[in-house]
């Protein structure tokens, strides 16, 4: 069914954009039918089928941000991805190790599937949307937004960090041995202190903190489009009961704060969380192709962001929290 209308040795998209737009790409194959004699001398010509040729797909893609994104790529393994948080145009994507989509059309060797396909390294994973990690400290300005919009944390609220947090018989270390002082949440974001979202965590609860992922589009696909997103995983109380059967523990919750425990996003999820965090609270759906141009001139499908939903926290808190990014970037103690 999915082949319909397909001739033997024609060629399909296999992969990314290729494989999710190839009802535009891929056109119509004409075709004549003639009447021949005896000896197969052409007589006359009973019809024919003029080709139709496929679209042509325009991507939202900077070429010159992707340069670079593929650039600095080079020699790792992982992926980039930037986005226009004004509408959720993907400007670039890279993940590497990469593969020639070329070879799939020309048909590969034994040899060459099995290199790919065994390749410890996953080359035909595409490693910013299809892979799923722990955000790490990138989590952190959503706690905080979290904490500030729950008044679980004030702009003010000071924690004191010794380098470790001391809860339940165990010690939860901060990543600096010696500690940060007091500190708020500004300075908490710019030297991204654990022991301050620790305590913050403690008192907003594992499902306050997942509502709040949820707000930025964390913990389900990001409906980009193309084929193999990962959902990625952001913990509730009642996630671990189903999955585990026992109960959720509050030491988990110190891991989850700081993005580590069983918090896992894309590298796509967590560029959209962050074009949301900047653009003051618009969850928008990314894209990947801009536009569809058919054979005529009036035939051209525009494709334009949708917005998934205004985020439910207050400009204030974005102002704070976009302060302390500011300063992760630009102070001297970021």
């Amino acid at each position: 069914e999915q082949y319909e209308g397909y001739f033997a040795g024609e060629d399909i998209g296999r992969f990314g954009v290729e494989g999710a737009f190839e009802k535009y790409l891929h056109g119509k194959r004409g075709g004549r039918q003639v009447e021949v004699d005896a000896i197969g001398r052409r007589m006359r010509v009973l019809d024919e089928v003029l080709p139709i040729p496929g679209r042509n797909v325009w991507l939202t893609m900077d070429i010159e941000l992707q340069k670079v994104a593929e650039s600095c790529m080079e020699g790792k393994v992982g992926g980039i991805v930037a986005l226009d948080p004004n509408n959720g145009a993907v400007l670039a994507m890279a993940s590497n190790p990469t593969f020639d989509q070329e070879q799939f059309v020309r048909g590969l060797t034994r040899e060459q599937w099995q290199g790919l396909s065994k390749d410890p390294r996953h080359p035909l994973l595409n490693r910013c949307i299809g892979s799923a990690y722990p955000p790490g400290s990138t989590y952190k300005p959503l706690v905080a937004l979290a904490g500030l919009q729950e008044g679980a944390v004030t702009q003010e609220t000071s924690f004191g960090c010794p380098g470790f947090l001391f809860f339940a018989n165990r010690k939860y270390r901060c990543w600096k041995d010696h500690g940060h002082g007091s500190v708020s949440v500004e300075r908490a974001l710019v030297e991204s202190c654990d022991v301050y979202f620790y305590q913050t965590g403690l008192r907003l609860g594992v499902d306050r903190i997942a509502q709040y992922a949820h707000y930025f589009g964390l913990g389900e696909k990001t409906g980009l489009g193309l084929r193999g997103e990962h959902p990625g995983n952001i913990p509730t109380s009642a996630w671990k009961k189903k999955v585990f059967h026992v109960p959720w523990q509050k030491g988990e919750t110190l891991s989850i704060a700081i993005g580590q425990g069983f918090d896992t996003t894309t590298p796509l999820q967590m560029a959209n969380a962050y074009a949301a965090v900047a653009n003051g609270g618009k969850l928008w759906q990314p894209f990947v192709v801009r536009r569809i141009e058919g054979g005529s001139s009036g035939e051209i499908d525009e494709m334009k962001g949708k917005l998934k939903w205004n985020i439910p926290v207050d400009a204030r808190c974005f102002q704070i929290v976009n302060k302390g990014l500011y300063g992760v970037v630009q102070s001297e103690r970021g």
